[in-house]
């Protein structure tokens, strides 16, 4: 009897103690914490005191910093193997220009001297025009496609047909080593004449962004979309993880953008909930609710946020806690910290 009369009483003692999580975060019980809705949607969290001091939440103000508000674009590694056949045949055009430009040359100086047939001069007239029309044919064709800087960039065939020719080093570069990224802005913008940076971001790995130099920017909208994208490259040595096809995502600052003003939210502070990042800002003596923090600016202790001023107070120990009670309406459930 006496055997049953202790267990019921561990059971009661159990019962009563706070329970904990494995990372030794305490549970916060529904009749701790009252769940409400602000005027703009947000939702309220009120913790009494005593109960903040229970599962050692923590507040402090943010650090203040400038940022660059970054526009969030998203595009395409892209796979260079049209573009190459497109350039090469190009190429081949300019140089079948060039052949039928001298042999008019010569046509028209026989002409004169009447060491050839009218009928022949006509024929070396017509084969330039016609391998004229066939090179700007081509080349208008690239431009609408990956626009005009890429036309550019093809060296022309040498006057001297004889001339001992070396690969074009430009078409080399985009066969063996260059990365060809296409970035999309969102709808209803345009890029500048100037030209911006970009950070790019693989959706396949969770690392860190890769600068990406801005080459052209594309003179046709998508009709479905109404974006408009622009050609950027990668140094090869930077790229290794990037292949043809995959999707990324790209932080934008454009040209001439001034600095924000906001706050850097220490990386303690931050959890992980629907793939986006959050904080928890005290809005009362009691109250506390929950803010997005953008990822994609990472600093040496945390994360830029223009949205606060380092007057905001914010929770740095037991984020984790409210947003298990927020996501269990009072108890204390799950979530994942940064």
């Amino acid at each position: 009897m006496k055997t049953i009369q202790n267990i019921l009483i561990c059971v009661a003692a159990l019962a009563l103690q706070p329970a904990v999580r494995g990372d030794d975060e305490a549970v916060v019980k529904s009749d701790s914490v009252k769940i409400g809705r602000a005027a703009s949607g947000e939702t309220i969290l009120t913790i009494d005191e005593a109960t903040q001091k229970r599962i050692g939440l923590a507040v402090a103000n943010p650090s203040a910093a400038d940022g660059l508000q970054e526009i969030q674009a998203t595009g395409q590694v892209l796979d260079v193997s049209p573009l190459v056949d497109l350039l090469g045949e190009y190429r081949k055009a300019q140089i079948n220009l060039e052949s039928s430009r001298q042999e008019l040359e010569r046509a028209r100086q026989l002409k004169q001297d009447d060491n050839i047939s009218g009928r022949a001069a006509q024929e070396a007239e017509a084969a330039y025009e016609l391998n004229r029309v066939a090179a700007d044919t081509m080349a208008s064709k690239i431009k609408f496609l990956w626009g005009g800087k890429i036309i550019e960039k093809i060296r022309p065939p040498p006057v001297a047909l004889a001339a001992e020719r070396s690969p074009d080093s430009f078409l080399q570069a985009l066969s063996d080593s260059m990365i060809l990224i296409r970035v999309d802005l969102p709808a209803g913008q345009r890029w500048g004449e100037s030209a911006p940076a970009a950070r790019i971001f693989s959706l396949a790995q969770k690392t860190g962004p890769v600068s990406a130099v801005f080459f052209d920017a594309l003179p046709v909208v998508n009709s479905q979309t109404q974006q408009q994208g622009a050609l950027f490259v990668i140094e090869p040595a930077r790229a290794s993880r990037l292949m043809p096809g995959e999707s990324i995502t790209a932080r934008i600052v454009p040209s001439g953008e001034l600095p924000v003003k906001g706050v850097i939210i220490p990386a303690e502070a931050i959890v992980r909930h629907d793939n986006q990042g959050w904080f928890f800002v005290q809005t009362g003596a009691s109250e506390f609710t929950r803010r997005s923090v953008p990822l994609e600016q990472p600093s040496a202790t945390g994360y830029f946020c223009a949205d606060l001023a380092a007057t905001n107070r914010i929770v740095v120990v037991g984020a984790q806690t409210l947003l298990s009670a927020e996501l269990s309406e009072g108890d204390f459930n799950s979530g994942q910290r940064d």
